[in-house]
Formats: C-alpha cells, structure tokens, sequence
C-alpha cells in the first residue's frame, strides 16, 4: 500500500495514476479497496494533503477548513505534526475520492473544477464542494456525478 496518499508530480496520465494540477492521485490509494483505504485513514495521511486539495479547489484557508471542519488552531497542530488524526483523513481523503469522480465524469481537471463550485438546484442551491462536508452530502454529490455519466435528467 502507497504510503502517501498525495504526492507531488506533474505529467500525464501514466502507470494508472491521474494527474491533477501539482498532485498525482493514485485510484488504487483512493478509490482502491476498502482495506487500502481504511489503512490509510487509520493512519492518518499526510497533512500535506489538506494543503494541496486546498489549493486545487483555489478556496481560502478559511473555506476548505470549514468544509473538512478542521479549526484553524487544530490545523496548525496538524500541520506542524504532519500528519492529519483519521476523522480528519477520512474527510479530506472523502474530497480527493470526489475530485478524483469528477475528473473520471467531465474529463478535464478545470471542468471538474469549475463544477465544483457552481450551485445547483439538484442540491438545494449548494455548490457541490459545500455540499460535500458531511458523508450524507459527498454521497448526494457522487449520486449527482453518476447521474450526470449516465446522462440522467437531474
């Protein structure tokens, strides 16, 4: 099993792993099995991770630890330790799996992106990035994504 989760690359589509922006996110370490990812939560990612998925949604600080509620103080800790506890892994690692989906369904990183963070009426005039901070949320936002492949009227 990969021991990070997130790791910084650049480059295309190579050996089963997508690109995205800095990061490279492997589908085996995310989206693989659910022993793969249960490990990797009980261990805690990297705190590295936050980072980065914050910057790839091009969201504040202050956004993206209300969306994966982690307060700033505690995520100072995180940061300084490097490592992320596994409720707040399971939650950050919840919004990579989602990025990873919609990439998957509109091809494009910027697509996915620009998805993200437009509201819609499917999810009650939430952007699909709010909507996602709670599991009940993310799985509504994963419906959507499937609706939306499979070209279900939303």
């Amino acid at each position: 099993m990969p021991q990070r989760i997130v790791k910084h690359a650049r480059g295309g589509k190579k050996g089963g792993k997508v690109t995205i922006t800095k990061i490279q996110v492997s589908p085996r370490a995310i989206a693989g099995t659910a022993a793969q990812s249960v490990n990797a939560v009980r261990e805690g990612v990297p705190a590295e991770a936050y980072v980065t998925l914050r910057d790839i949604f091009k969201v504040s600080d202050r956004q993206f630890s209300r969306i994966v509620r982690i307060q700033p103080r505690t995520l100072k800790r995180r940061l300084a330790s490097g490592r992320l506890q596994p409720d707040e892994s399971e939650r950050v690692t919840r919004l990579g799996r989602l990025l990873h989906r919609a990439i998957e369904v509109f091809g494009q990183e910027e697509t996915a992106l620009r998805w993200f963070k437009k509201p819609l009426v499917a999810l009650q005039n939430e952007t699909p990035l709010d909507r996602a901070d709670t599991e009940p949320g993310a799985r509504e936002v994963e419906d959507l994504l499937g609706r939306i492949e499979h070209g279900i009227p939303l």
